[in-house]
């Protein structure tokens, strides 16, 4: 795929010093009006704000540059509970703490305005590093320290909230099995064998809620009882860095901190190892399981069978290639967005193959029938966008039920006449239609995909 084909629609505009890698990019929950996006942390200059500029809607952004999309009204805001993200005040301890970035968050997929963090600090005086975690119900407007509890990596459950497990060291103590059964008011321990510094991931089996697959550094296990008893399932050659589960097969996918990616079909009795690939961070796609994009340290990478096989997807970034943050929206299509340590950056492939085919101005909208079809498993659709003004231009197929399932065309476009090709090889045969979306105008077809 050419690269220059992508749309960039995100920049990110700075001011004064350098600024420090993303801090947290994820996945929302689905179907919710508030989705977060982002937050950044500059370390040399906690006073120096920037601009993020979104189609013309420009948002200022202060330290810590927590960054908030609203889908109700496509709308932006920034900084909705800087207390709660981070700081910089020091606080009692050993050499006294400063938090220096939000390296993990987890929100009740029940509940927006519920969720925990991990944040990873640094010693006001002396040399001294660890975590803490955060706990808020009404999205930061009041929150908590988790007391006496140290996770490093956590999950709240889909179906009951008030349920989280999670695994970790409490300050310069033993690692251990966490859990909690009322939104982390208590919680109960099991120790593991690990120390302060041990990395530990965590992940509840979508589809087996008693099902809980947690890492202790090389080591991956699988308890059903809280942690009291656990199995053993494999050693990798290096810590474990991500740990994923398939949303509809429970297919388990590890990272490990060296780049390699490894799954497994067969709830961890073996793994088979992705080729040709090093990565540092997976994201299912919400509508497709088989589609996932991967971070590299030289762009977007995409799987459209299940993690398989991997394909560099983007890496036409401003500055550094290396993507370390990806976050894919429910129901918005192939839209996805990825950070470098400079900028966050909104990348669809579907414009890919969009050409404009005369420069003759013509006098109305159209949206031609797609040819040809039925067809296997690509076609292309005309349209024309006429000689009133630059347009705002969007090309979009739907399902019969009504939902989007790709977005050819979202850009501003001259006027003229343009083609558009759609490679339909990832979506099952049927009925699809096709709506252009121009200014004032909007048009319907029907096509059908025939395998």
């Amino acid at each position: 795929m050419k690269k220059n084909s992508f749309a960039l629609l995100l920049l990110l505009i700075f001011a004064g010093s350098a600024y420090s890698q993303y801090q947290v990019i994820y996945q929302p929950p689905a179907n919710r009006t508030i989705q977060t996006i982002a937050s950044f942390s500059n370390t040399q200059n906690s006073h120096t704000g920037f601009y993020l500029s979104l189609s013309g809607n420009q948002v200022s952004v202060s330290p810590p540059y927590w960054i908030r999309f609203f889908r109700n009204n496509n709308t932006w805001s920034s900084n909705p509970h800087n207390n709660f993200l981070a700081g910089t005040v020091c606080f009692n301890g050993t050499g006294g703490f400063a938090f220096s970035s939000t390296a993990e968050i987890r929100r009740s997929p029940l509940d927006t305005n519920f969720f925990l963090t991990r944040f990873d600090w640094i010693a006001c005086n002396n040399f001294e590093g660890g975590y803490r975690n955060k706990i808020t119900r009404n999205s930061g407007a009041a929150f908590s320290d988790v007391s006496n509890v140290g996770l490093y990596d956590m999950d709240i459950d889909r179906i009951n909230d008030s349920i989280i497990y999670g695994v970790g060291a409490e300050f310069l103590g033993p690692f251990k099995f966490w859990s909690t059964t009322n939104r982390g008011s208590n919680w109960s321990s099991v120790s593991l064998t690990g120390s302060a510094i041990t990395i530990g991931k965590l992940k509840i089996n979508p589809l087996r809620r008693g099902e809980i697959y947690f890492s202790v550094n090389q080591t991956l296990y699988r308890t059903t009882n809280a942690g009291v008893n656990y199995t053993q399932l494999y050693v990798f050659s290096s810590v474990v860095n991500q740990l994923e589960l398939d949303p509809v097969d429970s297919s388990i996918f590890v990272l490990t901190q060296n780049g390699n990616v490894f799954r497994s079909v067969n709830a961890g009795s073996n793994f088979t190892q992705a080729a040709n690939v090093s990565l540092s961070r997976i994201l299912f796609t919400p509508e497709n399981h088989l589609r996932l994009y991967g971070a590299a340290q030289n762009g977007l990478y995409i799987s459209t069978n299940g993690g398989v096989n991997w394909a560099l997807y983007f890496d036409n970034f401003s500055g550094s290639s290396v993507v370390n943050g990806i976050v894919k929206y429910p129901n918005d299509g192939d839209t996805v967005y990825a950070s470098n340590s400079t900028g966050l950056y909104k990348i669809w492939a579907s414009v890919i193959g969009i050409n404009q085919i005369s420069t003759e101005v013509p006098s109305s909208y159209s949206l031609s029938q797609n040819y040809p079809n039925p067809f296997n498993p690509e076609t292309k659709i005309r349209f024309s966008i006429p000689g009133k003004s630059v347009a705002q231009t969007f090309l979009s197929v739907y399902n019969v039920l009504g939902k989007q399932v790709a977005v050819l065309v979202n850009q501003n476009l001259q006027p003229g006449k343009y083609e558009v090709n759609w490679n339909a090889a990832d979506y099952p045969s049927g009925v699809y239609f096709y709506t252009l979306k121009a200014g004032d105008y909007t048009e319907t077809k029907k096509m059908v995909l025939m395998k």
